[in-house]
């Protein structure tokens, strides 16, 4: 297939490519476009007016592909973008002749995996040389980012979200020559020696926006990206593992991610939400991700994704839209996996791919369970004494003046109380990676005197005291078989002289005021019906 790459003449020409993107976009991904107009199946913007556009035509004229770029000292960008790619801070390290705006890059799906994608950026790439136009900047889906790291893009600032899901930030630096030679980019070769930069602006850019960073790259093949799996969290061992590459050998890893592409997310970012449609999984390296769904119109975190555990692969693997929100509960980086990163493990070593179709097909049955426990929990009331004290409030503030307290929470009247410690032990471990780190950032130190209010069966108190040998903790707790067992607990580990265990309740703690150093109440305040009291 003869292709050619040209600039539109006149307006016809660039009628036809903003029909060439309208058709891309509605048709393949039914969705709408800020610019789209319907009526004559254009999509069109005010950055069109300033742009340079360059298409991809073959033989008979039809257009098989397009990319636009914007230079900052010409155009206006929208006050969005001015914010999510922080332009008045780089303006303040570089000329606005200096930067580009790339967008609009698109490829018809006939003329996918030839060569129009390559003559478009290269034809860009030599538009920005001769303009002298060192840097530029644009946005991706998660999907696509292995593609602009192979080019020497890199991300900058925090990521941002469309209607169609995450966009990430980048920013290329053209003639930084040694660093597009070090990731074997294609755009190495036509950078003239004489043009190299040595990296200078790039080292700039790093000194202000600390986030920039150089994505993680495989050295044993070209245009591959893959990056190290850090070590995984070992979960408590009650639990079965997750962990989708535990027990590799270094080659498998090599094989398992040499098509991923590292991603860093910063805390409270969303990742996928409920009813987006793009495709992609990961694994997570390090920090914590949350699965949020809506429970009786309340929005809970369902399941805590650990390092080295897939996520999104319910999806990745089936049709339709993503059934919950996936957030970061912690600053993370991830590692995304391609659909068919399954398929070039099997080609690459069968017995690799089997392993991880295993363990991948493990992890979906697991959180499907997971999922129909959570539902038969939340639809069957008799599981859990509850209090409807929304109903009686006359009630509730007597119970509060005559220093008795009605909660939605009594050990003393469940029908399996061994069922119940066992509940209450599982629940204090499993997310004890995450509490401990939130903690240690609220101030949480060695040597503290700790108040453990409500602290049941005593796991927590135990926990901390193993981490912090110098602590003391002091835990209240109502009910005395709780308080039993947690002095049995403790004394079987030997840290009775770190921690005791007190009768009291919120409202009644037996001791003297300013005699702790930090408080602590875990799953306790949505049992009070007088939360506000007991925190006074």
């Amino acid at each position: 297939m003869a292709v050619r790459v040209t600039l539109p003449q006149d307006d016809a020409e660039k009628k036809r490519v903003y029909r060439f993107l309208y058709e891309v976009w509605s048709a393949e991904f039914s969705r709408s476009m800020e610019g789209m107009n319907h009526e004559y199946r254009l999509l069109e913007d005010d950055l069109d007016h300033t742009a340079q556009h360059f298409m991809a035509v073959d033989t008979s004229g039809r257009t098989l592909g397009c990319i636009r770029a914007n230079i900052l000292a010409k155009s206006q960008l929208p006050k969005d973008l001015l914010s999510r790619f922080q332009i008045a801070k780089l303006t303040e390290l570089f000329d606005e002749g200096e930067i580009c705006y790339i967008s609009h890059f698109a490829v018809a799906v006939s003329a996918r995996g030839k060569t129009v994608a390559s003559l478009l950026i290269k034809a860009l790439y030599h538009f920005c040389l001769h303009e002298d136009i060192p840097l530029g900047l644009s946005h991706c889906a998660l999907h696509h980012l292995s593609f602009y790291y192979q080019l020497g893009y890199r991300p900058y600032t925090e990521n941002f979200r469309i209607d169609a899901g995450v966009r990430v930030p980048i920013i290329h630096f053209g003639r930084d020559r040694e660093y597009l030679q070090k990731i074997d980019s294609p755009l190495a070769k036509l950078c003239p020696a004489h043009l190299d930069d040595q990296g200078i602006p790039a080292k700039k850019l790093a000194l202000h926006f600390p986030i920039f960073e150089n994505p993680g790259f495989a050295r044993n093949k070209k245009h591959h990206i893959w990056a190290h799996l850090a070590h995984a969290a070992t979960p408590a061992p009650s639990y079965p593992r997750e962990d989708l590459f535990h027990g590799l050998s270094e080659e498998e890893r090599k094989i398992a991610c040499k098509r991923g592409t590292l991603v860093h997310f910063n805390q409270g970012e969303y990742i996928y939400r409920r009813g987006e449609k793009e495709k992609s999984m990961g694994v997570l390296l390090s920090g914590s991700l949350g699965i949020e769904v809506t429970i009786g119109g309340n929005i809970r975190i369902a399941k805590i994704i650990l390092p080295g555990q897939p996520f999104g692969e319910i999806h990745s693997l089936s049709n339709g839209c993503r059934t919950a929100n996936i957030l970061a509960i912690e600053d993370c980086q991830i590692l995304l996996l391609p659909a068919d990163f399954l398929l070039h493990a099997y080609r690459a070593n069968e017995g690799l791919g089997f392993k991880l179709s295993y363990r991948l097909l493990q992890t979906v049955a697991a959180r499907f369970v997971d999922f129909s426990e959570m539902a038969m929990y939340a639809t069957n009331p008799a599981q859990i004494q509850s209090y409807n004290y929304s109903q009686q409030p006359d009630l509730i503030e007597e119970h509060i003046m005559n220093g008795t307290q009605h909660t939605s929470y009594d050990y003393t009247t469940l029908g399996d109380p061994d069922g119940e410690f066992t509940r209450l032990r599982n629940q204090a471990t499993i997310g004890e990676e995450i509490e401990f780190s939130m903690l240690a950032r609220l101030g949480l130190r060695d040597t503290m005197t700790v108040l453990d209010l409500g602290s049941g069966p005593g796991v927590t108190a135990l926990l901390m005291a193993k981490r912090l040998p110098n602590i003391t903790v002091i835990g209240v707790e109502p009910d005395e078989t709780l308080r039993s067992k947690a002095d049995i607990l403790i004394a079987d580990h030997d840290f009775s002289t770190n921690c005791r265990f007190l009768k009291g309740e919120g409202t009644n703690i037996p001791l003297p005021d300013s005699s702790v150093d930090f408080c602590y109440a875990r799953l306790l305040f949505q049992h009070l019906p007088n939360p506000l009291a007991v925190i006074a």
